[in-house]
């Protein structure tokens, strides 16, 4: 899963809020749950939660590219 703004650093903090479990968790996230996160402001958050969207879209067929 490749999407903007979500590296390790966020990623932990969603494990350790308990905001997500398992990756698709991801995809019930609204930007007010983010906003707490550090270094995220309501900005930020809005950007992650549109970076997320947009990772539905791609779907498997953007990955098949990175198995051959």
């Amino acid at each position: 899963m490749d999407i903007d703004g979500l590296g390790p650093a966020v990623a932990v903090q969603l494990l350790d809020e308990e905001l997500v479990d398992v990756p698709a968790d991801l995809y019930a996230l609204e930007a007010q749950q983010l906003v707490g996160l550090e270094r995220m402001g309501e900005k930020s958050a809005e950007n992650l939660i549109a970076a997320i969207d947009a990772s539905r879209e791609r779907g498997l067929a953007s990955r098949w590219g990175s198995c051959t």
